[in-house]
């Protein structure tokens, strides 16, 4: 939606439900305007954080609508329909193109540390199907990761790559990337907060729960 925006409305939680989709009153969010004319995207010297950018922009070309139902879905690198998902499905899909599959890698360390993923969200057993589309289990596999870095209000420490976690509804995630704001005072988001993947300036759209930097070891 690249149309100036003081609201967005039918707002649903970023967590996937678990087997069928929840019935439940969408808060409305306020949004910061849309940027209708972006920045060119800046250099990124790291060739993976560069990937990483480029692939969850790459979303916001693509028609996606946000569809938060339970599905079946193969395993490991399984994915819902390439035209629906939430915002952990760009995070999901923008890893998977650079190599590495959270559904898998989610999944193991569930099952290593269950418990430690149950201090979020409470669950019986494992499904490899939604846990890893969930985002209490995405901010606890990247805090287990090392990857947790300060949250502040200072946008210069908010890089491209910057994975960040919002306390909007049930919880909500999108990518910093490499595209800055008209007075270039701080990066622009990627996140799908209902209008599928958007590039926006939403940084501090929302309060920030979590700021994480993730880069796999070879």
């Amino acid at each position: 939606m690249n149309k100036p925006a003081f609201f967005l409305l039918i707002f649903i939680s970023c967590s996937a439900t678990q087997h069928k989709q929840e019935k439940q009153n969408n808060p409305v969010v306020n949004l910061p305007s849309a940027t209708t004319n972006k920045q060119e995207p800046e250099k990124i010297d790291d060739p993976f954080f560069a990937e990483l950018c480029r692939y969850a922009y790459e979303q916001t070309l693509q028609k996606v609508t946000y569809d938060g139902s339970y599905y079946i879905i193969p395993y490991p690198n399984g994915d819902v329909p390439e035209n629906i998902g939430v915002c952990t499905d760009v995070i999901i899909r923008a890893y998977r193109k650079t190599g590495y599959d959270l559904q898998k890698l989610i999944h193991e360390d569930m099952k290593i540390a269950h418990a430690d993923y149950n201090k979020r969200r409470k669950t019986e057993k494992l499904d490899p199907n939604i846990d890893h589309r969930r985002t209490p289990n995405m901010q606890t596999f990247f805090k287990r990761q090392g990857a947790e870095l300060p949250i502040s209000n200072n946008a210069r420490d908010y890089k491209p790559g910057d994975i960040v976690f919002w306390d909007v509804a049930y919880g909500h995630v999108g990518f910093v990337v490499n595209y800055k704001t008209h007075d270039k005072q701080r990066y622009m988001v990627v996140h799908n907060i209902g209008a599928g993947p958007q590039l926006e300036d939403f940084l501090f759209g929302a309060k920030i729960t979590g700021h994480y930097r993730w880069k796999p070891k070879k």
